[in-house]
């Protein structure tokens, strides 16, 4: 596991590329969440010191700025459903891709297309899901007409 992993998998849950020095510098909830997302994420499954982990930003944050963010991390997802959930795939998907990686000798581009492929299979299983869950309304209702 390495840090390019973290943060390609966060930027493809928040649809924030981390690597734009744009998106680094500005204040907007949505990258500052991202950025708390990444910071915490490496801190545990790499256990990285916070001012490498600031360094791994462009511009480069420095450490007080990393620690504040994971801290505030902690604080918030107590709080914001949309965070905590966030957190929660991404490190499912992380530990994933880790037993992937260990268990089949895969590299990092091969794991998150496997990975990739199961999100748009799970998302055609749901979409397939929907419409059953109507057709057995519809026929449920068509029952309850005739009798």
């Amino acid at each position: 596991m390495d840090i390019k992993t973290i943060k390609e998998v966060v930027s493809h849950e928040t649809q924030i590329d981390l690597d734009n020095p744009m998106i680094t510098k500005s204040r907007q909830a949505n990258y500052v969440n991202a950025r708390m997302l990444y910071y915490k994420l490496c801190r545990d499954f790499l256990g990285m010191p916070y001012q490498k982990i600031g360094n791994s930003l462009r511009p480069s944050k420095n450490h007080a700025t990393v620690l504040h963010s994971i801290k505030s991390f902690n604080d918030w997802q107590e709080h914001d459903r949309v965070l905590r959930q966030q957190y929660v795939n991404v490190q499912a998907k992380i530990q994933y891709i880790m037993d992937l990686s260990e268990k089949d000798d895969m590299d990092l581009t091969q794991a998150l297309t496997r990975l990739h492929d199961l999100e748009s299979r799970c998302d055609e299983l749901l979409r397939d899901n929907k419409i059953l869950a109507n057709q057995l309304k519809q026929c449920h209702d068509k029952n309850k007409r005739q009798n």
